[in-house]
């Protein structure tokens, strides 16, 4: 289905297609450290979106 980077709603999101334990994994291999994260189902449609809080390690 394809990714997407943007703003929305007044920051920076990305938005792409994996799993929530895939995603996860990207990010940690990509030296982030996840904050909080916590899926949520959209009451209007068929969809969920995993909302990730991440930073770089220095």
């Amino acid at each position: 289905m394809g990714e997407w980077t943007g703003e929305w709603p007044g920051t920076t999101m990305f938005f792409g297609h994996n799993g929530e334990a895939e995603t996860l994994k990207y990010l940690a291999d990509a030296g982030l450290s996840v904050r909080n994260s916590s899926v949520e189902r959209q009451d209007n449609e068929e969809a969920a979106v995993l909302w990730i809080e991440a930073v770089k390690d220095c």
